[in-house]
């Protein structure tokens, strides 16, 4: 077997959380894609019933600006609606399939008849680096806000096409962020990994001046100076890693950043052009630059949630990785059964 987690794929990671929040509440997962896929449609609206109310007003409709405001009016409120009662669902949904997986983390390392996990630093390096990855209680939210925002971006796209086929081009200036957010984020996962070890030396080094016994037998050996040094010497490696990979993290999110604004500058002043001319509304040139945000706000946002989603695979990736090891781990045969009573004692 493998001893690095990354034989599993983030796609195997994401199916297995899906599944325990499957049997965690079948109602609540349904209700909770239902909720944020009605929830983006209600977002990706309000910019259409926008265009209709300015076109109404320039055309003198009455009638349709009384149904765009309308319709304006009910995307605000129901998109504020079911964003609450989403994020209800969403938080009862996640902790009961958190539960679950915590609930099988503790079968199967509780249960392993040696002591491999916890003595060979490969494996305990995973397990400590699982149980404190806060993301890993959040991979269930993370993936159902990734799907809604798929469904976010195709309901815009479709809105930019009404407009003008040209605008399509408008995501292309994304790609980049999207494409490159999961490699920043190993960024950060690399990051941790090789700061796994001198994390791990200044943690001890901290307990070690802390705690009573031991601090009674530093300051009698005068080894304080000693000890400060070490701890120093580790949280500067600590620093010194994260440092170097979040440089080249930052410099690579404003990279992609300046790529979409280029597009979107350009889209803008395509469509104002067009309605100086006479061949687009006004109404579809605010509709352009409402979109236009929204897909900067989206591709920004799609980026942070892929690395966010990432990081939450990674750490489902090291639950799958243990779930493994424990599974290849067979109890000794010459294992004596444990007795009801002891009459001697040890000799």
């Amino acid at each position: 077997m493998s001893k690095h987690p990354t034989t599993t794929s983030n796609w195997q990671a994401a199916a297995v959380m899906l599944r325990f929040a499957w049997a965690a509440d079948r109602r609540e997962a349904l209700l909770a894609v239902g909720l944020f896929a009605l929830e983006t449609l209600a977002l990706t609206l309000f910019a259409f019933w926008l265009k209709q109310v300015l076109d109404g007003v320039q055309r003198g409709a009455t009638g349709q600006v009384v149904w765009a405001a309308i319709g304006l009016s009910v995307a605000i409120a129901g998109g504020s609606l079911l964003a609450y009662l989403g994020n209800r669902v969403r938080m009862r949904l996640a902790e009961a399939a958190h539960y679950l997986v915590e609930q099988r983390l503790i079968e199967f390392v509780g249960r392993t008849p040696t002591l491999t996990i916890h003595e060979t630093p490969a494996h305990l390096t995973q397990l400590e680096r699982l149980e404190g990855a806060w993301e890993f209680g959040e991979v269930l939210p993370s993936l159902i806000n990734l799907c809604a925002t798929a469904i976010r971006i195709v309901t815009t796209t479709l809105l930019l096409l009404s407009v003008h086929p040209l605008l399509l081009l408008l995501p292309l200036f994304g790609l980049p962020a999207l494409l490159l957010s999961s490699w920043t984020s190993g960024l950060f996962e690399r990051g941790n990994e090789l700061a796994a070890e001198p994390a791990r030396r200044a943690y001890y080094l901290f307990g070690l001046a802390t705690t009573a016994d031991a601090a009674k037998e530093f300051r009698l050996f005068r080894l304080d100076e000693a000890l400060l040094a070490r701890f120093h010497t580790a949280s500067g490696e600590i620093r010194a890693i994260h440092l170097r990979l979040n440089v080249q993290g930052e410099l690579i999110g404003l990279a992609t950043r300046l790529v979409f604004l280029i597009g979107y500058m350009g889209a803008i002043i395509f469509v104002v052009r067009r309605a100086i001319d006479g061949t687009a509304t006004v109404g579809n040139a605010v509709l352009t630059a409402v979109l236009a945000g929204q897909v900067l706000g989206l591709i920004a946002a799609s980026a942070d949630l892929v690395q966010f989603t990432w990081r939450g695979l990674a750490a489902a990736k090291r639950f799958l990785y243990l779930e493994a090891l424990a599974g290849a781990i067979a109890p000794s045969a010459k294992a004596a059964p444990i007795p009801t009573r002891l009459h001697d004692g040890i000799r």
